[in-house]
């Protein structure tokens, strides 16, 4: 039986696949219009993405949604790697960028401002501190970034 899930849901099912290829899932974007949608998996590894890699995840991606068929119409897969300005997740990806310049988009401002351009200095629990340009060390609790990106420069 076919049924429309939700981004979650489609995570929980391409998740499994992905570490079972020895691959990461960044993100999984879908978005539909009328009977059509694109199905964007971003994917990362130790040592970076080939075109190769997204093939093969491609390929073992495409043959599980055709055997269980989650997706109520037709769709587009798209596999990628999640590029030079990924985005930021998990509180883990935090970690693991310490020292790298990040944009980050809040829900609400904060000193007056909602988008913080600044390097990535540490976390804590779930609380991110970032230095922005005038050297100042700003915190931001995990739970008000609305989005997070790294960025190669500002």
């Amino acid at each position: 039986m076919t049924v429309e899930l939700p981004n979650e849901q489609l995570q929980r099912f391409v998740k499994p696949i992905l570490q079972s290829l020895g691959f990461e899932l960044i993100d999984l974007e879908y978005f539909g219009h009328g009977s059509k949608g694109i199905l964007r998996v971003f994917i990362e590894k130790e040592g970076g993405i080939t075109l190769e890699d997204c093939a093969k995840a491609s390929r073992y991606i495409s043959h599980a949604l055709d055997v269980e068929d989650p997706i109520a119409h037709s769709y587009h897969l798209e596999v990628s790697s999640p590029g030079l300005d990924r985005p930021l997740k998990k509180l883990e990806e935090f970690d693991r960028f310490q020292g790298r310049k990040v944009k980050i988009k809040l829900h609400q401002p904060k000193g007056g401002q909602k988008v913080l351009r600044g390097e990535l200095k540490d976390r804590l629990g779930e609380t991110i501190f970032i230095v922005v340009e005038d050297g100042k060390e700003i915190e931001i609790p995990f739970r008000d970034i609305f989005s997070a990106r790294l960025q190669l420069n500002f």
